[in-house]
């Protein structure tokens, strides 16, 4: 598997991280853990990522949703 293909499994089980029933805090803390962010960063792929800093669940859905632009467009670049 290459690291962006990677990149793009991390952002699929971030993605329905945020989409259990789990407390914000629970998804705050497991999406930005070793096993989500961590491995994101060893990706290399780099994001636009701005941090609202608010809430959980503000922090979440941010860093989520820049994941998710970034996979749809590494997406669209290895199907061309």
């Amino acid at each position: 598997m290459t690291k962006v293909e990677l990149f793009i499994e991390l952002a699929q089980r971030a993605s329905k991280i945020v989409e259990s029933d789990a407390s914000w805090s629970t998804k705050y803390g497991f999406i930005f853990s070793e096993d989500i962010s961590g491995k994101i960063k060893e990706t290399g792929v780099e994001i636009d990522y701005y941090d609202p800093d608010t809430s959980y669940k503000e922090d979440v859905l941010a860093y989520v949703k820049a994941l998710n632009e970034k996979a749809d467009d590494l997406k669209k670049a290895l199907n061309e």
